[in-house]
């Protein structure tokens, strides 16, 4: 199947103050080194030359700077849902950063990243599990998703687009056309016009194991519905496609790109386990 999204138009991007990704590279893989049990490294490749080049690396990302999400943070129900899944997040990583905001958010990831592929995308499911109460997912897959699909596919994109732009950044509702065997249907979608998480993160592995994959996963067997997110590494955007079922990994364009140059991340290098088709080393191989 294949898809075409319709209907949608980039935001004015206005620079953004702090450090990129990979700004707080030492004191993380000091952070990593601990929580695995073994050694920091000395040094870890960012940026578009260097090491990273002579290991295969892509270029990623748009070039301009990130936007302002100064907007976004300062609402306060986005404020609050932040803090909750900071909270759960941290609870099941293990670690908690001493840093506030984004940043510190993104520190917890880099933790998360340096276990297994399998248990990267165990926790992140469980992470979105907790932030329901436990009798919704079985009662929403009951009531509405068996019975209603169609209403199913459209509500969960509502409130993917609305509840989710403290994560991802901007987003916007548009219809998505899924070419199938039988033909093209029209399903609902969501647009990220430009992932903070990936571009914050700065790592393909991070984008596939505690986000795309998880997050298929929990619409699948948690909520009954199959949903695919497309992330495009040249942009940073990402589609999200209600109502698609979402490809085996080894089938997955998503798992078939190379570790970013930018990229500081555990691992970082390759998606393993079920994104076998990347290409590249991994870190300290």
């Amino acid at each position: 199947m294949s898809t075409r999204a319709t209907g949608w138009n980039m935001p004015t991007q206005r620079p953004l103050g702090g450090p990129r990704p990979g700004a707080r590279v030492g004191r993380v893989a000091r952070i990593v080194a601990r929580a695995a049990g073994g050694a920091a490294p000395a040094s870890s490749p960012r940026g578009g030359g260097g090491v990273g080049d002579e290991r295969g690396r892509r270029d990623a990302g748009p070039s301009d700077p990130a936007p302002s999400y100064a907007a976004i943070d300062g609402n306060p129900v986005n404020a609050l849902f932040f803090r909750v899944f900071r909270n759960k997040l941290e609870e099941r990583v293990g670690f908690r950063s001493d840093v506030e905001g984004y940043d510190g958010l993104i520190e917890v990831i880099r933790v998360l990243n340096s276990k297994s592929t399998e248990e990267v995308q165990r926790l992140s499911r469980l992470v979105l599990l907790s932030l329901f109460p436990s009798w919704l997912p079985p009662a929403f897959r009951k009531i509405f998703a068996g019975p209603l699909p169609d209403l199913s596919y459209a509500m969960n994109a509502w409130v993917t687009s609305l509840a989710c732009e403290w994560l991802m950044g901007p987003t916007e509702l548009n219809e998505v056309e899924v070419e199938e065997d039988s033909g093209t249907r029209t399903v609902p979608g969501v647009l990220v016009k430009r992932c903070r998480y990936l571009e914050e993160a700065g790592c393909a592995s991070a984008c596939v194991n505690s986000c795309k994959m998880p997050t298929q996963e929990f619409f699948k067997q948690d909520m009954g519905l199959n949903v695919t997110l497309e992330p495009n590494y040249e942009d940073f955007s990402c589609q999200f496609v209600f109502g698609k079922e979402a490809p085996p990994a080894e089938e997955d364009v998503a798992c078939e790109t190379r570790c970013f140059k930018q990229c500081s991340f555990p691992r970082a290098g390759r998606l393993e386990g079920r994104c076998p088709t990347v290409a590249g080393p991994a870190e300290g191989e």
